[in-house]
């Protein structure tokens, strides 16, 4: 009887080891990984409070306050902010025009006007195939001639540009002229747009219109404002990584020690029965030789 309460136990604690050794690797194997922040720092203008997040960036817009425009044309000595700035106006001296259309024969000195172009093919094709189409399904009945839908593009009087608004189009002729018609009253710096004007008033005024809704932070522009508030999204996340890891490690600690302390308080029951049993058992023997001796 020993001998089986002996094997009982030892295989209940094997039992009991290799279950906890199971929910110990289950419990690393769980373990999230907290995502570290992949927004790279931004970098502010030394100029005013307009933040990006690359160099080049920052640079061409330093660009607009020194007037510097590096990249000079070697013909008629034109100045540019940026290096393909310069080599599309080259091909004006060059007559080169690399980019062409696959439906018709045109050629186009630059691509985003090869690309408006072929946008208008696209239109032209799609309403030649919606009229075929509905003069199959029925023709008795009348088709509708579908008219374009793209505005016509306009061009700069000062290079081969197009758009296709009036805004964007003067917009771009300012880079032209340099005028700037939007002129503060404080310090008389122009701007292009009006908007910009609103901006930079508030240098002036110290109003700080874009308040954060989680801490006491207050900012000039939107856009400042929405960079801070990212920061702080990807703040919440990571704690909230780590305190469901740790809740669940807790969690799964208190259910393997709750389940041993159970194997334990089976084992020590069994043994104290088969201890009984065996008292019981040789009490009867210790009977059995008095009577014969008896």
């Amino acid at each position: 009887m020993r001998r089986h309460a002996e094997e009982r136990t030892s295989t209940e604690a094997r039992t009991s080891t290799e279950e906890l050794n199971s929910r110990s690797d289950m419990n690393t194997e769980e373990q999230p990984i907290v995502k570290q922040s992949t927004v790279p720092p931004l970098k502010q203008c030394p100029h005013c409070e307009k933040l990006f997040f690359g160099s080049t960036d920052l640079t061409r817009h330093i660009s607009t306050h020194t007037g510097e425009r590096p990249f000079r044309c070697p013909v008629c000595d034109r100045g540019f902010i940026r290096k393909d700035q310069l080599i599309n106006h080259k091909r004006l001296h060059s007559g080169e025009k690399p980019f062409s259309c696959t439906v018709c024969d045109k050629a186009f000195r630059v691509s985003s006007k090869l690309t408006g172009h072929m946008r208008l093919h696209a239109e032209e094709r799609t309403s030649t195939e919606e009229l075929n189409s509905r003069s199959d399904m029925n023709t008795e009945e009348q088709p509708i001639v579908k008219q374009s839908t793209v505005p016509p593009l306009k061009q700069c009087p000062h290079c081969e540009k197009l758009f296709f608004g009036s805004t964007d189009l003067t917009r771009h002729i300012s880079t032209h002229t340099g005028e700037r018609p939007f002129r503060c009253p404080v310090c008389d710096r122009g701007f292009i747009r009006e908007d910009q004007l609103v901006n930079h008033k508030r240098l002036h005024s110290g109003e700080k219109p874009f308040s954060c809704t989680v801490c006491d932070k207050a900012f000039r522009l939107r856009y400042i404002l929405s960079a801070h508030m990212r920061r702080h999204a990807e703040g919440r996340t990571s704690a909230e990584g780590r305190t469901s890891a740790e809740g669940r490690t807790s969690a799964e600690g208190r259910t393997s020690a709750e389940g041993r302390t159970s194997a334990e308080g089976r084992t020590s029951a069994e043994e104290l029965n088969s201890r009984s049993g065996e008292a019981h058992s040789r009490s009867h023997i210790r009977q059995r030789t008095t009577e014969r001796r008896g």
